[in-house]
């Protein structure tokens, strides 16, 4: 893949070298670019998100909605993380099988000088995969948080609509209740099934490890 003049014991020349060709492999996947400390900013915003008590059945119904189209959003983030993730962490797989073999065998006998020449000339590409991790793990979490709280105001509006059923309390407009401007419900991404449908990843693709035997 790389020609024999490049002298692997020079870590600057080799990270150059290795720099352009880890850049031309992630660009030819199609990964989209992230702003990975906007995001991170957006997904700490989710998490704020509280639920009032003693809401009426509106309110609720505004509450969920408001939830769902939280979730879309953080839905999308979750693929784009995870993707953006598998893209670098493969890339790395791929370039650590072919740096390896440049390792003078004579100077690195044992499995972890081997493995030492490697994170050294592709210690960026490490980095890049950890940060990567780093948002695809709080994507997740993000993500449960919000499914967690549709869990909630969906089993409050069960015991609602039983009570209603009942005759136990007034149906919307025939009382007071809450003031409807308690929710702010100014999300701008909508449900989408095919982010629901998105989020099917096959877990057992992202816990494949190579086993490297340096």
């Amino acid at each position: 893949m790389f020609n024999s003049t490049i002298d692997w014991e020079n870590v600057d020349e080799a990270k150059k070298v290795l720099s352009e060709a880890i850049k031309q492999r992630i660009t030819n996947m199609n990964t989209p670019l992230l702003n990975y400390d906007e995001l991170h900013n957006e997904l700490y915003d989710y998490y704020n998100v509280k639920i009032q008590d003693n809401l009426d059945t509106q309110q609720i119904n505004e509450l969920l909605t408001y939830l769902q189209n939280l979730r879309s959003r953080v839905a999308y983030i979750n693929v784009q993380s995870f993707r953006d993730y598998k893209t670098k962490k493969s890339t790395l797989d791929f370039f650590t099988l072919i740096v390896v073999q440049y390792a003078d065998s004579t100077k690195y006998k044992n499995k972890e000088s081997r493995e030492g020449f490697v994170i050294e000339r592709l210690a960026d590409l490490f980095l890049d995969v950890q940060v990567a991790e780093f948002l695809k793990d709080n994507a997740e979490s993000c993500l449960k948080n919000l499914n967690d709280l549709l869990s909630i105001v969906s089993r409050q509006i069960s015991v609602l609509q039983i009570e209603l059923q009942l005759g136990q309390i007034a149906r919307p407009g025939n009382s007071s209740g809450l003031p409807s401007d308690n929710i702010s419900n100014d999300a701008t991404w909508h449900s989408d099934e095919n982010f629901e449908k998105s989020l099917e990843i096959n877990e057992q693709d992202e816990n494949e490890e190579i086993d490297l035997d340096f």
